[in-house]
């Protein structure tokens, strides 16, 4: 950080809640703050809203927030976030999410792998809670315990050494297979995946790993999601240099198979793929992308892995708030599936309703304003706090310039 350039990463929880009143909060790592607002007239819809601001106190040393998780532990609801520029991550109560705390963060200190953290994903392993955080500085993967949110443990590490696929680790999922729980690691320098055995955390064992090659769209990974589809588990990747993603069959770990892939052209939306989640629609498995090349969203259908066929897209237009998009996080509101997705150019959230997957409709958007912490947003979770659906949105800025990915 240069001294006397001002910090700011704000994460803001914008209420997605139906045909009730919702409630909003945002943090930067100065500022909280959550308020309550007036029922939209269209209940039918998840209508994002605003509010105020409490002192969350410095934390400038977990700046650069880049990716989050949610979790519930005991009878709370937290968030943990993996803070790059800070090379920390963070823990946030939001149980009351009128009074969301920061109550404990792990820096990195030479012993651990947290270096540049990029992306945590959060699994329970057997009566554990283990945050699983892809590093890209440090090469590698820190798994942390986080079964008392406010003392998170880290438990142990792995680093790149040229037998495993960590360079310029970016994404990461966990994902369990028979009796066993795996994490699967995205990295953008080794172009490629790395899969690993999480089932003793203590102990992670890399167990298979496959890279860029004429067969398979892997230049530049930088995420990865997981969703079982019949009998099988599968990952699906997105890589910006390929302009696409990779679809592999990971039931065996130990051998990862790719299945089929999908890149930029007329007919999708994948120019600079940099982020994916997976969601099942009804019958159906489907994948939705976001690229900021193409300043929109791609939906996939992957009901059949070997062959994912695309359905629908949408790109930044006067009504849509996709310029740039970086994020996107998928959530079920009562019958209905939505996407959100988040794009730094726009300063803004978009809300789309995903329940007809070949036609995805937009629903509302919310940018930056006095009031509103999304400058630069470019991360994205879902909350559910049983009395609504919350999104947890990530918008990291400077004074001087802006530096997402």
């Amino acid at each position: 950080m240069n001294p006397g350039r001002s910090i700011f990463v704000s994460l803001a929880v914008v209420a997605l809640v139906v045909g009730v009143a919702s409630l909003y909060w945002s943090v930067d790592l100065w500022e909280m703050g959550v308020a309550a607002a007036a029922t939209h007239p269209r209940a039918s819809q998840p209508i994002p809203e605003v509010v105020s601001n409490i002192t969350a106190g410095d934390g400038a040393s977990l700046s650069g927030v880049r990716d989050l998780d949610a979790f519930a532990a005991d009878v709370g609801l937290y968030i943990v976030a993996a803070a790059s520029g800070g090379d920390a991550i963070l823990v946030i109560n939001v149980t009351d999410p009128c009074g969301p705390k920061v109550i404990s963060s792990v820096a990195d200190d030479g012993a651990t792998a947290l270096g540049g953290a990029s992306a945590v994903d959060v699994t329970r392993i057997g009566s554990g809670i283990y945050a699983v955080v892809a590093s890209a500085s440090d090469d590698g993967l820190q798994v942390l315990n986080l079964t008392n949110p406010a003392d998170p443990v880290p438990m142990a590490s792995l680093t790149d050494d040229g037998t495993v696929a960590l360079a310029g680790a970016y994404g990461v999922d966990t994902f369990a297979a028979g009796s066993g729980i795996y994490a699967v690691v995205a990295s953008a320098s080794d172009d490629g995946l790395q899969v690993l055995n999480l089932t003793n955390p203590a102990d992670p064992v890399p167990m298979a790993s496959l890279t860029d090659d004429q067969t398979a769209v892997l230049d530049g990974a930088v995420a990865v999601e997981t969703i079982r589809i019949g009998s099988g588990t599968y990952a699906v990747s997105v890589s910006p240099n390929d302009d696409g993603l990779q679809v592999l069959n990971l039931t065996n770990p130990a051998d990862p198979v790719p299945m089929a892939s999908l890149t930029d052209d007329q007919t999708a939306v994948l120019d600079g793929a940099v982020a994916v989640e997976t969601i099942r629609i009804g019958s159906g498995t489907y994948a939705v992308s976001v690229s900021p090349n193409d300043d929109g969203l791609q939906v996939l259908n992957l009901t059949n892995p070997a062959d994912p066929v695309p359905m629908a897209s949408l790109t930044d237009d006067q009504t849509a708030v996709l310029d740039g998009a970086v994020a996107v996080e998928t959530i079920r509101i009562g019958s209905g599936t939505y996407a959100v997705s988040v794009s730094p150019n726009d300063d803004g959230l978009q809300v789309l309703n995903l329940t007809n997957p070949a036609d995805p409709m937009q629903v509302a958007s919310l940018t930056d304003d006095a009031s509103v912490h999304l400058r630069g947003a470019r991360g994205v979770a879902a909350l559910d706090l049983g009395s609504g659906t919350y999104a947890a949105v990530v918008a990291p800025t400077t004074t001087a310039s802006r530096w997402w990915r």
